[in-house]
Parts: structure tokens; sequence; C-alpha cells
């Protein structure tokens, strides 16, 4: 005698509900994506400001432990920050031909989308300026000049860093979200801090 085979058939799912289940992700991710954005837009400006103010301090201290001058240069146009050992490898507010060779590290780039805040290719704004206010308030110099106690230097090279004795703003903007931060290096010490602007 046999025993009839009394099982449920295999049931899948339908097509209705496979398209609601999708329907159900899609809304989900849009509203994930549109709460994030914001905060992802604004990751990449702070994560700019953090790559410059980190090459400020090795900038200071490579100056500190080697006893020279250290220059940070600042290149509005790529976005690009190399250190170099001394200031003597520029010539004119660019570097020359065989600046290579002077590097004390390898370039760093801001994150994409964010630039430097540049007026005429330079990046460096001094703060001291004269009574109606800086000089040049969207950019003085492409460099930072570090002595050799990790102060700003005081000596004004020509065309590159105007020297003085007041602190120094880097400005970086990011134009898709229009916002902006600052980096603001004290004169005295050489120390960098970031603020939103």
């Amino acid at each position: 005698m046999t025993r009839a085979d009394t099982r449920a058939p295999a049931r899948g799912f339908t097509l209705v509900e496979l398209l609601v289940v999708l329907g159900i992700i899609t809304f989900l991710a849009s509203v994930t994506v549109v709460a994030v954005w914001p905060f992802m837009e604004g990751r990449a400006l702070q994560s700019g400001a953090s790559t410059v103010q980190a090459l400020i301090y090795q900038a200071r201290s490579y100056a500190i432990a080697n006893r020279c001058n250290a220059t940070l240069y600042l290149n509005a146009a790529e976005g690009e920050m190399v250190l170099f050992a001394s200031p003597t490898a520029f010539s004119g507010g660019n570097p020359n031909n065989d600046y290579r060779n002077d590097r004390a590290d390898r370039p760093e780039f801001l994150p994409k989308g964010v630039k430097f805040y540049a007026r005429n290719g330079l990046v460096v704004t001094d703060t001291t300026g004269t009574a109606a206010g800086p000089t040049f308030p969207n950019g003085r110099a492409n460099v930072l000049v570090f002595s050799r106690t990790g102060s700003l230097e005081t000596t004004s090279f020509v065309g590159v860093w105007p020297g003085g004795m007041g602190n120094v703003i880097i400005r970086l903007q990011d134009p898709a979200a229009q916002t902006t931060k600052a980096v603001e290096v004290m004169f005295t010490s050489g120390f960098p801090k970031i603020y939103d602007e």
C-alpha cells in the first residue's frame, strides 16, 4: 500500500510581493542618502583642513629637528602642498626648475572638490595689514616659512613670503557646498588651529 504525498506544494514570491519589497528598499535608500549627504559634503572640507594642519605641524617639526628654515609650498591651482627644506628653492613666488631635489617629503593634495581660497594664485593671508585692514585679504603669499624655533619666519622672500610678525590664515572652500574653513597659524608658536568661517 502506497502512502499519498501530503506535503503542500512549494510556494515562491509573487511578482507583486517582489515589487513591494524593492519599493520599500528604494525608499529607505533615498531617505538615507538625503540624510547623510550634508554630512559627507562637510567631511571633505574638514579632511582638507586637517591635512593642511598636519602638514603645518610636520613643517614646524622639520624646522626644529633639522635646525633650519622649512618651507611649506601651497599650490592653489593644483591643490598641492609640498614641504621643502629651505626657502631658497623658490624664485619669484614659484619653485625653480630643480625644486624637486629640495623636497623634504612627498607632495600631498587636497581632497576632491576642495580648493584653496586664493587671489592670483596666492593662498596665505597676512593678518597684520594696515589700519584699513590687510593689504591682500584674499592671499598674499603661497608659502609658509618656519624658523629653527618653529615660529613663523619674519624674513621677507620677495614675491614668496611677506614676512611680518602677525598670524597668517589659509582658507579652504568647497564650492559645491558653498562652505569655507580657515587654518590660522600663530606667529610666535607656529601652531595651527582650524575654525569655520
